[in-house]
């Protein structure tokens, strides 16, 4: 919230479009991981171990260095459920 009270107060009470399109993207982001976990919660119900499209919702753990190639950037993140899978 203080990302926006700060740009509340620099602009007199407007936000700029670069902090409405992060925020857009977070909360879409946030929709999409519980949409995925919904999905996965009715595929285990129904003991479908590979769906035909498979939503993967997870929380980032760590930037890494680089991707499999050095120009690449990469991230590890982890689902709710601990189950293990690649």
């Amino acid at each position: 919230y203080k990302a926006v009270l700060d740009e509340l107060a620099a602009n007199n009470g407007a936000t700029t479009l670069k902090l409405r399109r992060r925020l857009a993207a977070k909360a879409y982001a946030r929709t999409a991981a519980y949409d995925a976990a919904i999905s996965n919660w009715f595929n285990r119900q129904l003991e479908i171990d590979a769906p035909d499209f498979r939503a993967f919702g997870g929380k980032l753990i760590q930037s890494l260095r680089y991707g499999e190639n050095p120009h690449q950037t990469a991230a590890f993140y982890a689902t709710p459920d601990k189950r293990p899978g690649v």
